[in-house]
């Protein structure tokens, strides 16, 4: 059993969860949005955040900067990113990111205020 995600995790979330639908980020862009209120984290950080809570999130909506699905779900991740209509291309397909994707912008911390 995990424990609650942490202040950072939540951050990510909340980032992941503003993705539009029909769009995508990136983890080095959502790290990238957190760490400016933060200071801290990384794409692979991002990643682990999504592989333990992203099941929260759009988690769908977050594939590497080459547009590449993540791997151990990337049969669901393909099908839900296609029924959204997300331009893909290649063999194996991955997300056409100069048309799909969208830069998120760093967590409002007054949220919870």
């Amino acid at each position: 059993m995990l424990p609650p995600p942490d202040d950072y995790a939540e951050l990510v979330l909340d980032v992941v969860a503003t993705v539009p639908e029909g769009r995508v980020t990136s983890y080095g862009a959502v790290a990238a949005a957190v760490r400016e209120v933060t200071g801290r984290g990384s794409a692979r950080v991002v990643g682990r955040v999504m592989a333990h809570y992203g099941g929260e999130v759009c988690w769908w909506r977050v594939v590497t900067a080459s547009g590449a699905l993540a791997e151990r779900v990337a049969a669901e991740q393909r099908a839900r990113l296609r029924s959204e209509d997300v331009p893909m291309m290649g063999e194996p397909p991955r997300v056409d990111m100069r048309r799909a994707a969208w830069a998120p912008s760093p967590p409002d911390l007054s949220r919870g205020a």
